[in-house]
């Protein structure tokens, strides 16, 4: 007959302490429903974020201006204050102000820079084109911005227009003059402020919002994983305890 192996020491710890959980089931289910039901709480009165972005891209830049000037203007005229202030005064019911997708934070007198993780507004770009990212917790912000960026879409077709017609008076003083030049120039001016029109940005409408917080999956999954945790180093420490109390 072959005799039964042995169980090792290592075998006999694994048992031990996994009926040592087992028998506490109960008090581990505690601590796992209150784990569950404090993360239950936090999602239920933590504030939802939404994402969304709007994308723009060039269509009517006049040939005498880079692209990647027409860019870097609209992201200054964005973030100017008065050009803000303009837009506010001439639109009703706007709840956005500056200081919500401002890039500086003003602290007793002091300009901080705001991180843009932080920021209700990050303007950026990839090989796909340009984007204003938006995080916003009320949708009428989202509403707010769209109709800001066009409004310094308009601010922007503002200015070229009128620094396109200056030229043009310019070129047309010239080409009366004994010295002309070419009318190749002058053609130009004319051609972009025929078509100026719609603006030289083409803004689209944002995307269907997405909501980022709170992320409901991971905090039910932290709050299971860290009661559970809990529960476990309890049961240990106060099984230890009671042991020491019964060999004193």
């Amino acid at each position: 007959m072959s005799k039964a192996r042995p169980m090792s020491d290592d075998e006999i710890d694994f048992y031990v302490f996994f009926k040592m959980l087992w028998d506490s089931k109960w008090l581990i289910s505690i601590f796992i429903a209150t784990g569950i039901l404090i993360g239950g709480i936090y999602i239920l009165y933590k504030e939802e974020l939404y994402m969304s972005n709007i994308s723009y891209s060039v269509y009517n830049s006049p040939s005498f201006v880079e692209e990647e000037e027409v860019i870097s203007k609209f992201k200054d005229y964005f973030y100017s204050r008065s050009i803000f202030n303009d837009w506010k005064k001439s639109t009703e019911n706007v709840s956005l102000e500056f200081e919500d997708f401002s890039q500086q934070k003003i602290i007793n007198g002091f300009a901080f820079s705001v991180d843009d993780k932080l920021s209700l507004v990050t303007i950026v770009s990839d090989k796909k084109g340009y984007y204003i990212l938006i995080r916003f917790n009320k949708l009428p912000l989202l509403y707010d911005l769209y109709r800001y960026a066009n409004f310094v879409n308009s601010q922007l077709k503002k200015h070229y227009l009128e620094k396109a017609q200056r030229t043009k008076k310019i070129i047309e003083n010239l080409l009366e003059g004994p010295n002309s030049i070419s009318v190749d120039y002058l053609i130009e001016y004319i051609r972009f402020i025929d078509n100026a029109g719609g603006g030289l940005l083409k803004i689209n409408k944002p995307t269907l919002p997405k909501k980022i917080e709170p992320n409901v999956s991971l905090i039910v999954v932290f709050s299971l994983a860290l009661s559970l945790l809990i529960g476990i180093i309890y049961i240990i420490l106060s099984n230890n305890f009671r042991k020491q109390g019964l060999s004193s």
